[in-house]
């Protein structure tokens, strides 16, 4: 049997045991994204970045699935049906974007139990293989069982999520965080069993622009599939909704900070290294960049997420890099809690200790205790449940508020006669 010719028929071959191809069509989408290699040398299966031709591959072992069929006594039937789940469940890597690196989650055998814990269940074919009699079944096993060294006999095991992981709606990143709450020291000593499906998916720090987008192009269309299904597994589902409003938040982050630094400001200047044309005794004219100073003040009451706050430090430095601006970063709740000056913001590290009340009017009082003159341009990120501050007590020339998706009306009414406002809705 050919295994190769199996894998590239998933998404567009109608298979028993698979889902009907009004879903199977994204995996099919998916898979044209993506080069197919056929690697003797892997255990099992691997989703990895190619540097060379800038696309994601998919390598698999043709010998694992001839072995484990022999070792399960596998028809036809379950050949296929295995060979799909493999493909399947490397596409769901890539469609999730998990061969994405996590500043914060670098044990990356960790991240493989949790990310397959959480596709492996939506995987119909294997849904079937573990359905089968006990002999020839896979079986399935939680990442708590396995890292507590619970497998109490012989068989071929894959992850899937726990009941405390299903019931809250775990993204991989939060199971990723509650088992390492549970391991603690172990964490980075996990070593991977032989049987278990894990080690397969490669992180990249190099992934190109047009490979990221493929992998938002079709993981909304696996987020729509999944909508009209109803039917998936609750972690898969929290897994997309967490990416996918990720992916509209950051370009609404983008949109709000290029707004904030619209552009270079140029001004004229003489310069004696460049005489006037007419007389060389005046000076002539060169236009230099101007500097601004920005400030960003940002609202720690709760409403804003940890991943939000960083995004905005991320991008921040990064517009403030290219335009040239100063940027100061402060971070408060009824008062100033954290300030991040512009030497420090390379490092991009926020700090949150607030998370109680709001009160900006006393953060900006506050705000005249420390060094900074002239500001130019005032972002101001809160959810506005608190009293507005006047034009008086802003001190920039330009100042823009910047609103999650539950804020206060009546804030943002007072605050948008004198500054620019913007909802992410």
């Amino acid at each position: 049997m050919d295994i190769m010719s199996i894998a590239q028929q998933v998404g567009s071959v109608p298979f028993k045991y698979g889902e009907n191809l009004s879903f199977e069509y994204v995996y099919s989408i998916a898979l044209s994204m993506v080069d197919l290699v056929e690697n003797r040398e892997i255990p099992t299966a691997l989703a990895i970045y190619d540097t060379e031709t800038r696309k994601v591959q998919i390598h698999i072992n043709p010998n694992h699935v001839v072995e484990l069929a022999n070792q399960l006594e596998w028809g036809e039937t379950e050949i296929t049906a295995y060979t799909r789940f493999l493909i399947k469940h490397e596409l769901l890597h890539f469609m999730l974007k998990h061969l994405l690196p996590d500043s914060k989650r670098q044990d990356p055998t960790l991240k493989n139990i949790v990310v397959d814990a959480i596709v492996n269940p939506a995987i119909s074919e294997l849904q079937y293989l573990m359905s089968l009699d006990s002999k020839r079944a896979l079986k399935s096993i939680t990442p708590e069982q396995y890292l507590a060294g619970e497998i109490e006999e012989e068989g071929v095991y894959l992850f899937v999520t726990s009941d405390v992981a299903r019931l809250q709606d775990f993204t991989w990143e939060m199971y990723y965080d509650y088992l390492l709450k549970q391991i603690k020291e172990r964490a980075s000593a996990i070593a991977i069993k032989k049987g278990a499906l894990g080690n397969d998916v490669q992180e990249s720090d190099q992934i190109d622009e047009g490979t990221k987008a493929n992998m938002e192009e079709i993981m909304k269309k696996l987020a729509d599939a999944m909508q009209l299904r109803g039917d998936r597994p609750g972690n898969l589902i929290a897994e997309l909704k967490a990416k996918t409003q990720r992916s509209r938040l950051e370009k609404y982050l983008k949109s709000i900070l290029l707004h904030t630094f619209y552009g270079k400001h140029i001004t004229n200047c003489e310069t004696y290294k460049r005489p006037n044309r007419r007389f060389d005794s005046f000076p002539g004219n060169k236009k230099q960049y101007v500097s601004q100073q920005i400030v960003v003040m940002i609202d720690d009451s709760g409403s804003v997420s940890e991943e939000l706050l960083e995004q905005f430090v991320n991008h921040s430095y990064t517009l403030a890099k290219a335009y040239g601006y100063r940027v100061d970063m402060f971070v408060y709740d009824t008062k100033i809690q954290n300030h991040i000056p512009h030497k420090q913001l390379l490092k991009r590290k926020l700090k949150l200790s607030g998370r109680g009340g709001t009160n900006l009017k006393n953060a900006l009082k506050e705000l005249q205790q420390y060094d900074i003159k002239n500001i130019h341009t005032m972002l101001i990120f809160t959810d506005g449940y608190d009293e507005p501050p006047t034009r008086e007590e802003i001190p920039a020339k330009k100042v823009v508020f910047a609103f999650p998706d539950k804020y206060s009306r009546e804030f943002k009414n007072a605050v948008e006669k004198f500054a620019k406002t913007i909802v992410l809705e």
